[in-house]
């Protein structure tokens, strides 16, 4: 069988620097949580804390660095501001996506048992019938497997989200959308 049209695709990989990571996510206050600035936030819940790229982008620059070789690209990278998500017990993320941004960025700093789950969601689930679904055991979602450091990238026009999160310990991810840059 042939696959037409390979838009859909992730990237994912720990983290080279992934202790510092951690180190200045551990750094940041709950007392930053400000929802409000983000337009977008409402059909989720997930408290967030905005942040600035120019104080995170020497952190990003070796995953970065292995992103290139991945995409064997070799241009430029605009980065925008990331933000912190923060997801307590029953917190979730709608399915949504980040057009029209190039890339979407999420790292991980820790999972652990009953934390909430990132997944795709197939875009075009209805194009295909629903016998030939059943012949090829299609999904029209596909969880991704996450360990502690991993930093994943994807189209930032891929639907996703995060399934609710069932520990009472606090999830926290660090998100960015980045843009491509050619010269």
């Amino acid at each position: 069988m042939e696959y037409l049209f390979n838009t859909n695709f992730y990237i994912k990989f720990k983290a080279p620097n992934s202790k510092e990571f951690n180190d200045k996510i551990e750094e940041i206050s709950l007392d930053g949580i400000d929802n409000d600035r983000f337009a977008w936030s409402g059909s989720c819940l997930v408290d967030k804390i905005p942040l600035y790229w120019t104080d995170w982008l020497d952190l990003y620059i070796p995953s970065l660095d292995l992103l290139s070789k991945e995409l064997k690209y070799m241009g430029g990278y605009n980065i925008l501001d990331p933000w912190l998500n923060v997801y307590s017990r029953n917190y979730h993320q709608e399915v949504h996506d980040h057009y029209p941004a190039d890339l979407s960025c999420v790292y991980y700093p820790d999972v652990q048992k009953d934390f909430s789950q990132f997944y795709f969601r197939d875009r075009y689930n209805n194009d295909l019938p629903r016998r030939l679904q059943t012949v090829l055991n299609y999904r029209d979602a596909w969880v991704v497997t996450i360990e502690p450091g991993d930093m994943l990238f994807f189209p930032g026009n891929m639907l996703h989200g995060v399934t609710p999160h069932k520990s009472d310990k606090v999830r926290k991810t660090l998100s960015t959308n980045i843009d491509l840059v050619f010269d």
